[in-house]
């Protein structure tokens, strides 16, 4: 991915100051050559998300219900979890983290753009723009909160607060 990544993210990065020049640009998350580009092009951009808020929003979730509460990615396991599938997605959960931290795929495609760019540039990988996304970026979501999570009464800032992150609000029930 290390070569590839270099050779995308510069004909973008080209592409976005020297041809375009956009008013505002649309980042598909799993395009890491272009968000990455977006970034540090410091152009005004927003993240057209096509999976749904639950996958996007599980690092922001209290009490640990990223691992006992909403279903694993890809797990095909029903919402709400009934209590005797919480230890598989458990597992499930442990497992992605652990195989995150132990490959950790973005400092060594960090360091390979460094090594070839001679650029310290940070790849902006989905996992990356999840936990970590830049000021002021917004996510434009397909689909709405009630859809997504029936089950869900707004609280406060039980789940995240929809106003503050340019989501539309819950409708009142």
């Amino acid at each position: 991915m290390g070569p590839n990544l270099v050779d995308i993210f510069e004909a973008v990065r080209a592409l976005i100051l020297d041809v375009v020049k956009p008013d505002v640009t649309a980042v598909d998350p799993a395009f890491s050559p272009a968000a990455t580009a977006c970034v540090q092009t410091k152009i005004k951009f927003f993240i057209l998300a096509p999976n749904t808020i639950k996958d996007s929003s599980m690092p922001f979730q209290p009490w640990g219900q990223a691992f006992w509460r909403y279903p694993a990615l890809a797990s095909g396991q029903p919402y709400l979890l009934p209590w005797f599938l919480i230890p598989l997605n458990v597992y499930f959960m442990l497992h992605i983290v652990l195989y995150i931290m132990i490959t950790q795929p973005t400092r060594h495609l960090k360091a390979y753009v460094r090594r070839y760019t001679n650029k310290s540039v940070t790849p902006m990988t989905l996992n990356l723009l999840n936990r970590f996304p830049p000021l002021g970026v917004k996510y434009l979501i397909g689909n709405l909160p009630e859809l997504e999570f029936p089950h869900m009464e707004k609280k406060g800032s039980e789940f995240m607060s929809w106003e503050g992150a340019g989501f539309p609000p819950f409708s009142e029930k």
